[in-house]
């Protein structure tokens, strides 16, 4: 049976690979048509003695362009915001020279160090079939690094990013842009995760294209309608790998993050875009900040921020 996990895994934590490869555009705006009204990517952050109210929007990191829609509501809470916070400091010019340092293999190891025999030879034939490149420029780089070549075909059409669109925007309104994590950060998450089981993702993606296409198909579908239930069955309830990685991949990482939102909302109104994988749940941003004693609540569609 296809795995939807590493598919899902990459447009859901790969803020990294979204912001280096693909620029976004101006997109049109539409209106959410979800039922649930807790199912919302939109949230407003108040009370607990906040003096000015903040946003939490959870973003898809890569989309089709045809699919990439920004509502009235959303584009006012981040107007309406001093200050842009993503998971990482998007307009730090030396995050790519960092990103490439730290995809390299640690020493002299290259990938056939590193894998098994019948992995490294499918992973040659991967990077032939795939894209024509010389399989050499990948020897002495980590798994994750082939994964760019993954998101070049993953998303049909013209891939669109939200973290894009939003940081072209706070850069025209002057927006200070701060990041809740370092790219050491997302990277180690992926360093802690064996060589050897991300090749197997690669794999298992370059093998069953029609079943990823049909994932993120179902994926897209949750995100657009704003479904945060049937996204969060999407990640985890159907997805073994995830569950095994959760923990590392989102659950340890909303927790260090809730601090420096605590800091940002409590100086200033803040508008809070991570991945859409990281607010629902128990152990979700909206949960965590509800425990710390803020009141959050879903901003559906036509209603106008504060």
């Amino acid at each position: 049976m296809h795995r939807r996990f590493p598919y899902a895994c990459l447009l859901a934590v790969l803020a990294t690979f979204s912001h280096v490869t693909f620029a976004s555009g101006e997109h049109p705006a539409a209106a959410h048509k979800g039922g649930d009204p807790a199912d919302c990517l939109l949230w407003r952050i108040a009370g607990n003695g906040l003096e000015d109210t903040s946003w939490l929007f959870g973003t898809i990191h890569l989309i089709n362009q045809e699919d990439f829609v920004v509502r009235e509501e959303v584009e006012q809470a981040m107007a309406a915001s001093k200050t842009v916070a993503f998971e990482l400091k998007l307009n730090d010019l030396s995050m790519a020279m960092k990103m490439m340092r730290l995809i390299q293999l640690p020493g002299d190891s290259t990938l056939e160090d590193v894998l098994e025999a019948d992995q490294y030879e499918a992973l040659r034939g991967f990077v032939k079939d795939s894209s024509g490149l010389e399989f050499s420029a990948f020897e002495r780089q980590k798994p994750l690094a082939l994964m760019q070549l993954l998101l070049q075909d993953m998303v049909p059409g013209t891939p669109a990013s939200y973290e894009m669109h939003f940081l072209q925007v706070a850069l025209g309104a002057g927006q200070p842009i701060v990041g809740l994590e370092e790219i050491e950060d997302q990277m180690a998450v992926f360093d802690g995760i064996p060589y050897a089981e991300q090749a197997e993702w690669i794999l298992d993606l370059y093998r069953n294209a029609d079943s990823m296409k049909a994932s993120y198909d179902s994926l897209v579908q949750a995100y657009t309608a704003e479904d945060l239930t049937r996204l969060q069955q999407l990640m985890l309830e159907e997805s073994p790998e995830m569950m095994a990685h959760s923990e590392a991949l989102l659950y340890n990482r909303n927790r260090n993050w809730i601090p420096k939102i605590e800091s940002l909302i409590n100086a200033g109104s803040t508008f809070v875009a991570v991945g859409a994988a990281h607010l629902p749940g128990e152990e979700g941003v909206v949960a965590l900040l509800q425990h710390a004693g803020y009141s959050v609540s879903p901003v559906p569609a036509k209603t106008t921020p504060e």
